[in-house]
């Protein structure tokens, strides 16, 4: 497994080839400032929720990657209205469980607040965690 932490929130890990960024936030991200988000290619791309702080590089890391979004419900209707096509949505609620290729990712709660950058609700926020082959790794999306 490798991790790459690109400061705010947002952290990439690779799985077993599987790659999967969490809450993109790199243009704005001061310390991701070096990075160019047009070489980020995940395979999947997890948001907790939906300020501009977690989600700013959504759509154009998503259109050079044709990752697969995943979120709650709420925050996976703002995801398409943004483009993204639906066969790239994967919508799902607290308790359920995705499995991937690289394994299973469980959707929990997370204590925060949720609006879209515009202002407009957008569902709670979520937590996940993911159980790759012996390793559990819980992610909230806040701050490191």
């Amino acid at each position: 497994m490798e991790v790459t932490y690109y400061g705010q929130s947002c952290v990439a890990f690779d799985f077993k080839g599987s790659k999967v960024l969490l809450d993109p936030f790199i243009t704005y991200n001061s310390l991701a400032k070096d990075i160019d988000i047009n070489i980020l290619k995940p395979d999947y791309i997890f948001l907790t929720h939906c300020h501009q702080d977690h989600v700013a590089d959504l759509k154009n890391i998503q259109s050079n990657s044709g990752a697969t979004v995943v979120a709650i419900v709420e925050t996976a209707a703002w995801v398409r209205k943004q483009g993204v096509p639906d066969d790239k949505v994967i919508e799902y609620n607290f308790g359920g469980t995705l499995s991937l290729p690289f394994g299973r990712v469980k959707m929990v709660y997370a204590l925060h607040t949720n609006s879209t950058p515009e202002g407009d609700y957008a569902g709670m926020p979520a937590g996940y965690v993911f159980f790759v082959d012996d390793t559990k790794i819980y992610f909230q999306g806040t701050r490191l």
